[in-house]
Protein backbone atom coordinates (compact mmCIF):
# COMPACT_ATOMS: atom_id res chain seq x y z
CA UNK A 1 0.00 0.00 0.00
CA UNK A 2 1.19 3.69 -0.99
CA UNK A 3 0.92 5.71 1.76
CA UNK A 4 0.77 9.72 2.72
CA UNK A 5 0.67 12.52 5.29
CA UNK A 6 -1.49 15.37 3.98
CA UNK A 7 -4.38 18.03 4.88
CA UNK A 8 -7.18 17.76 3.15
CA UNK A 9 -8.53 21.24 1.61
CA UNK A 10 -11.85 22.60 1.99
CA UNK A 11 -14.71 22.78 0.06
CA UNK A 12 -14.92 26.51 -0.78
CA UNK A 13 -11.16 26.33 -1.72
CA UNK A 14 -12.18 23.65 -4.00
CA UNK A 15 -14.91 25.89 -5.62
CA UNK A 16 -12.79 28.79 -5.87
CA UNK A 17 -10.12 26.23 -7.77
CA UNK A 18 -13.19 24.91 -10.03
CA UNK A 19 -14.08 28.12 -11.19
CA UNK A 20 -10.28 29.26 -12.02
CA UNK A 21 -8.77 26.26 -13.17
CA UNK A 22 -8.07 26.64 -17.60
CA UNK A 23 -10.20 22.92 -18.49
CA UNK A 24 -8.78 24.20 -22.27
CA UNK A 25 -5.55 22.52 -20.90
CA UNK A 26 -6.60 19.32 -20.75
CA UNK A 27 -4.69 18.07 -24.12
CA UNK A 28 -1.42 18.93 -22.86
CA UNK A 29 -2.12 17.89 -18.92
CA UNK A 30 -3.92 15.82 -16.92
CA UNK A 31 -5.84 17.72 -13.79
CA UNK A 32 -6.04 16.01 -10.33
CA UNK A 33 -9.21 15.58 -9.96
CA UNK A 34 -10.95 17.98 -7.12
CA UNK A 35 -12.00 15.35 -4.43
CA UNK A 36 -8.77 14.60 -4.68
CA UNK A 37 -6.79 17.41 -4.15
CA UNK A 38 -4.68 17.89 -1.04
CA UNK A 39 -1.11 19.06 0.54
CA UNK A 40 1.11 16.70 0.86
CA UNK A 41 3.02 16.69 4.24
CA UNK A 42 5.13 13.10 4.13
CA UNK A 43 5.40 10.99 1.36
CA UNK A 44 5.97 7.59 3.22
CA UNK A 45 6.11 5.12 -0.12
CA UNK A 46 4.94 1.27 0.33
CA UNK A 47 4.63 -0.01 3.70
CA UNK A 48 3.18 -4.06 4.09
CA UNK A 49 0.00 -4.36 6.02
CA UNK A 50 2.08 -5.43 9.00
CA UNK A 51 4.21 -1.97 9.45
CA UNK A 52 0.71 0.14 9.35
CA UNK A 53 -0.88 -0.10 12.51
CA UNK A 54 2.97 0.54 14.25
CA UNK A 55 3.54 3.84 11.68
CA UNK A 56 -0.55 4.94 12.84
CA UNK A 57 0.44 4.60 16.38
CA UNK A 58 3.33 6.68 15.84
CA UNK A 59 1.87 9.28 13.88
CA UNK A 60 -1.13 9.67 16.63
CA UNK A 61 1.70 10.55 19.12
CA UNK A 62 2.41 13.75 17.37
CA UNK A 63 1.50 16.77 18.87
CA UNK A 64 0.40 20.16 17.08
CA UNK A 65 -1.64 22.91 17.38
CA UNK A 66 -4.21 24.17 14.38
CA UNK A 67 -2.12 25.38 11.44
CA UNK A 68 -3.14 28.25 9.22
CA UNK A 69 -2.68 27.52 5.16
CA UNK A 70 -2.74 30.57 3.04
CA UNK A 71 -2.08 29.86 -0.56
CA UNK A 72 -1.28 32.23 -3.57
CA UNK A 73 0.69 31.76 -6.76
CA UNK A 74 0.64 29.27 -9.39
CA UNK A 75 3.97 27.68 -10.60
CA UNK A 76 5.12 23.95 -12.06
CA UNK A 77 8.14 21.47 -11.88
CA UNK A 78 10.75 20.50 -14.06
CA UNK A 79 8.54 17.00 -13.41
CA UNK A 80 5.68 18.37 -15.22
CA UNK A 81 3.84 19.35 -12.34
CA UNK A 82 2.03 22.40 -12.38
CA UNK A 83 1.41 23.40 -8.46
CA UNK A 84 -0.80 25.89 -6.37
CA UNK A 85 1.88 27.48 -3.40
CA UNK A 86 1.49 27.12 0.22
CA UNK A 87 3.26 29.44 2.31
CA UNK A 88 5.25 27.46 4.69
CA UNK A 89 4.53 28.89 7.56
CA UNK A 90 6.27 27.89 10.89
CA UNK A 91 3.17 25.78 12.55
CA UNK A 92 3.14 23.86 8.75
CA UNK A 93 7.13 23.37 8.80
CA UNK A 94 6.95 22.37 12.50
CA UNK A 95 3.89 19.55 11.68
CA UNK A 96 5.95 18.92 8.80
CA UNK A 97 9.27 18.48 10.44
CA UNK A 98 7.97 16.35 13.14
CA UNK A 99 6.30 13.66 11.03
CA UNK A 100 9.13 13.59 9.32
CA UNK A 101 11.30 13.01 12.20
CA UNK A 102 8.86 10.21 13.32
CA UNK A 103 7.87 8.50 10.22
CA UNK A 104 12.02 8.02 10.03
CA UNK A 105 12.48 6.85 13.02
CA UNK A 106 9.76 4.15 12.38
CA UNK A 107 12.59 2.88 9.75
CA UNK A 108 11.01 3.78 6.13
CA UNK A 109 13.51 5.74 4.20
CA UNK A 110 12.07 9.10 3.26
CA UNK A 111 13.00 11.43 0.37
CA UNK A 112 15.57 14.04 1.72
CA UNK A 113 14.55 16.87 -0.25
CA UNK A 114 13.79 19.89 1.32
CA UNK A 115 9.85 20.45 1.58
CA UNK A 116 8.22 23.00 -0.57
CA UNK A 117 4.60 22.64 0.34
CA UNK A 118 2.19 22.77 -2.80
CA UNK A 119 -0.97 21.04 -3.92
CA UNK A 120 -0.49 18.95 -7.00
CA UNK A 121 -3.04 20.69 -9.81
CA UNK A 122 -2.13 19.22 -12.96
CA UNK A 123 0.71 16.49 -14.45
CA UNK A 124 1.69 16.88 -17.42
CA UNK A 125 5.24 15.22 -19.58
CA UNK A 126 6.54 18.55 -19.73
CA UNK A 127 5.01 21.85 -18.80
CA UNK A 128 5.78 24.59 -21.82
CA UNK A 129 5.49 28.46 -21.34
CA UNK A 130 1.71 28.71 -23.00
CA UNK A 131 0.40 26.38 -20.39
CA UNK A 132 1.79 28.27 -17.45
CA UNK A 133 0.70 31.96 -19.05
CA UNK A 134 -2.76 30.31 -19.50
CA UNK A 135 -2.51 29.26 -15.58
CA UNK A 136 -0.97 31.90 -14.41
CA UNK A 137 -3.56 34.31 -15.98
CA UNK A 138 -6.57 32.23 -15.14
CA UNK A 139 -4.89 32.55 -10.81
CA UNK A 140 -3.68 35.77 -10.91
CA UNK A 141 -4.57 37.58 -7.99
CA UNK A 142 -5.81 34.60 -5.99
CA UNK A 143 -5.38 34.00 -2.36
CA UNK A 144 -6.94 31.93 -0.22
CA UNK A 145 -6.24 30.74 3.49
CA UNK A 146 -7.80 28.34 6.25
CA UNK A 147 -7.22 26.51 9.20
CA UNK A 148 -7.13 23.27 9.66
CA UNK A 149 -7.18 21.06 12.86
CA UNK A 150 -6.15 17.94 11.59
CA UNK A 151 -4.29 16.03 8.74
CA UNK A 152 -4.74 12.51 7.61
CA UNK A 153 -3.12 9.77 6.71
CA UNK A 154 -4.03 8.51 2.87
CA UNK A 155 -3.70 5.83 0.47
CA UNK A 156 -3.03 6.01 -2.93
CA UNK A 157 -3.91 3.29 -5.63
CA UNK A 158 -2.10 3.90 -9.14
CA UNK A 159 -4.58 3.36 -11.98
CA UNK A 160 -4.86 4.58 -15.59
CA UNK A 161 -6.63 7.27 -15.04
CA UNK A 162 -4.30 8.20 -12.88
CA UNK A 163 -3.82 8.30 -8.27
CA UNK A 164 -6.97 7.68 -6.50
CA UNK A 165 -6.58 8.26 -2.68
CA UNK A 166 -8.31 7.11 0.23
CA UNK A 167 -7.95 9.00 3.44
CA UNK A 168 -6.93 5.90 5.96
CA UNK A 169 -6.88 7.47 9.31
CA UNK A 170 -7.34 11.49 10.50
CA UNK A 171 -5.11 13.01 13.53
CA UNK A 172 -6.90 15.97 15.32
CA UNK A 173 -4.67 18.98 16.74
CA UNK A 174 -4.30 18.50 20.45
CA UNK A 175 -6.56 21.46 21.56
CA UNK A 176 -9.77 19.99 19.52
CA UNK A 177 -9.47 16.04 20.28
CA UNK A 178 -9.57 16.21 24.19
CA UNK A 179 -12.45 13.51 23.89
CA UNK A 180 -11.08 11.06 21.67
CA UNK A 181 -8.30 8.45 22.71
CA UNK A 182 -5.01 9.52 23.85
CA UNK A 183 -3.83 9.24 20.53
CA UNK A 184 -6.20 11.36 18.99
CA UNK A 185 -7.04 9.03 16.23
CA UNK A 186 -9.97 8.72 13.90
CA UNK A 187 -9.93 6.05 11.79
CA UNK A 188 -12.56 5.62 8.57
Amino acid sequence: MRIFTAIDLPEALLDELSLRLPTELSDSVRWAPLDQLHLTLVFIGEVSPHRLEPLLEAIAEVEFSPVSIHCREVGSFSSGILWLGVEPSGALLRLQQKLHRIIHAQGFQLPRRRYRPHITLARGKTVDAGTMAVLANRMAGFEFSFETDAFCLKSSQLRQEGAVYTTEAIFMADETAPELNPRRRQVR
